[in-house]
């Protein structure tokens, strides 16, 4: 009796011994299975960042196409508008030329005129009539050069507005090209990155 009380507490030792070291075991386990799912738990999250990154960088690029197109389609506009008006000018340019010219003709009409109104007494009223009609003709011709010259006037200043908009629009257009380069070279970027970590 003595020998079977003797040994119980050895035994009482072993069982207390195997079920710490199964308390660790378990631990330990649930140790690795807590770190292996944090780390997928990590991954994950990252992925799912990044994939929002993507989105946001390329729907980012999205949008600077679209304005870059807009843009592009406003200096076409002005290169257009810049076309038309200098056609105008020529236009002018040549009419303006006639104008004086025939002012020219009308002026020597008019000293013509005169000159024959001294030398010709004689014919004084019809010498009278044609100073008159020269004069009228001189004065029209005077006026109409005077029209063409502030219609193109008009004409090269609105030249001067359409390329000054036309150099802003460039220089805009250019800008926006290389933000719109920018988003998308960062959102091919975002993608790489996405389908590198994929792998």
């Amino acid at each position: 009796m003595d020998d079977v009380a003797q040994e119980r507490p050895g035994c009482m030792k072993i069982k207390a011994k195997s079920r710490t070291t199964g308390i660790a075991m378990k631990a330990a386990q649930e140790a690795k299975q807590a770190n292996d799912d944090m780390v997928n738990a990590v991954k994950v999250a990252s992925d799912r960042i990044k994939l929002e990154y993507a989105d946001k960088a390329s729907t980012a690029a999205k949008a600077a196409e679209a304005v870059l197109a807009s843009k592009q389609q406003v200096l076409e506009q002005l290169e257009m508008e810049v076309r038309e008006a200098e056609i105008i000018v020529q236009e002018e340019l040549l009419e303006l030329s006639s104008a004086e010219a025939n002012s020219q003709l009308a002026l020597k009409a008019h000293q013509q005129a005169q000159e024959e109104t001294k030398l010709l007494i004689s014919g004084l009223k019809l010498a009278k009539e044609n100073c008159a009609s020269a004069e009228q003709v001189s004065t029209a011709c005077q006026q109409s050069m005077a029209v063409k010259a502030s219609l193109l006037e008009a004409a090269q200043k609105r030249v001067g507005v359409l390329l000054r908009q036309l150099s802003e629009a460039r220089n805009d257009y250019a800008k926006t090209k290389k933000a719109a380069y920018r988003a998308m070279c960062a959102a091919n970027e975002a993608k790489q990155r996405i389908n590198h970590t994929k792998r």
